[in-house]
């Protein structure tokens, strides 16, 4: 039995939990790749590499 609404598979409420969810997530994962880069960076440094210039 429905309520009349036609919310499809996701009420509102779940599907803006869910699409907070995947944003935080996404924003998550960013930061890591960010941090990542950094790492490597930090890493080819210690090891000697460096830019000419």
């Amino acid at each position: 039995m429905t309520d009349g609404r036609d919310d499809g598979p996701w009420p509102h409420s779940r599907r803006g939990l869910s699409e907070r969810t995947l944003a935080r997530a996404e924003a998550a994962l960013s930061r890591s790749e960010v941090q990542v880069a950094a790492d490597q960076v930090t890493l080819f440094l210690a090891l000697g590499g460096g830019w000419a210039g």
